[in-house]
């Protein structure tokens, strides 16, 4: 499970999450949307010693396994001074649309490990329901390491360590 350490002081609502279906054009996995109304997403620590989750995955290209801490996971109203994480995620999407290699239209940002790897599900077509990760390689696809097969799948591989 994803412990969230600090959530943004405004709760999630249907509302949210349908105008943020209606922005990207897609309906939410159930099981994301879930953990949206459950959490709201926040920050997952912060300080040294801290316990964070964190999950283990094989770089495809060099067969080595690598652990990725989780920095955040995008919520609704966690960045108050540039408004919603709706708005957020759109500017994000734009931004990694036009990224090498530019991240798929059927994929949204969902939070980013603390070296800012993205962390991203698909919501449309062939990667609809599947969590990936993005490591910022131009040798690496965005479909290239898929962490899981379903938000709930990606949520059950996460490990609470100290990191």
């Amino acid at each position: 499970m994803i412990t969230i350490t600090r959530s943004p002081p405004r709760t999630c609502s249907v509302q949210d999450i349908e105008s943020l279906e209606r922005g990207i054009g897609s309906h939410l996995p159930r099981d994301y949307v879930s953990f949206l109304l459950r959490t709201n997403g926040g920050y997952c620590g912060g300080g040294e010693d801290d316990i964070r989750p964190v999950f283990d995955f094989r770089v495809p290209t060099i067969g080595r396994e690598e652990t990725a801490p989780i920095a955040v996971m995008y919520s609704f109203g966690l960045n108050d001074t540039r408004g919603t994480v709706f708005e957020d995620l759109l500017l994000s999407r734009d931004r990694m649309a036009r990224a090498d290699p530019p991240m798929p239209e059927e994929m949204i940002p969902i939070g980013h490990a603390d070296n800012f790897w993205v962390i991203t599900l698909g919501v449309a077509g062939r990667f609809r329901d599947g969590v990936y990760l993005n490591m910022s390689r131009h040798d690496l696809d965005w479909d290239d390491i898929l962490l899981a097969r379903s938000f709930a799948g990606f949520e059950a591989m996460v490990t609470q360590r100290v990191v």
